[in-house]
């Protein structure tokens, strides 16, 4: 896997994916320098690579059967991605989930939902 940095000329939905990791986006990201490749998101709208941001990025080829594919991944920092912005979008994503999660299972009921991801927000941000 190769280090690169570069500005982002595109990045252009393609699909989404179920797999055992749950749902992914397909994105076809090209930059200035000319790579292009796919990434992987799970959200769509992704926020990773927008469009004239010169971003840090590793390009790894992936060759299956007689097709080459490029995956393209962001350089992580600190644990964080760059682009994903505050740190706070994290504990927001995570404190919902935890919440649907225990709604989904029944321990909660559904209205519950913003009460306990509340909840959880002020514990991790107390970290």
């Amino acid at each position: 896997m190769e280090k690169k940095k570069s500005i982002v000329r595109s990045a252009i939905f393609q699909k989404s994916i179920n797999s055992s990791y749950g749902e992914s986006h397909i994105f076809k990201v090209t930059f200035d320098n000319q790579d292009k490749g796919q990434y992987f998101s799970k959200t769509n709208p992704q926020s990773t690579f927008q469009e004239g941001k010169e971003i840090e990025y590793t390009i790894e080829e992936k060759v299956n059967g007689r097709y080459t594919n490029y995956l393209i991944k962001p350089v992580q920092l600190n644990g964080f991605t760059p682009g994903k912005g505050n740190p706070m979008y994290e504990h927001k994503r995570v404190a919902l989930t935890c919440a649907c999660n225990l709604a989904a299972n029944g321990t909660i009921e559904l209205k519950k939902i913003s009460e306990y991801a509340t909840s959880f927000m002020k514990f991790l941000g107390d970290n």
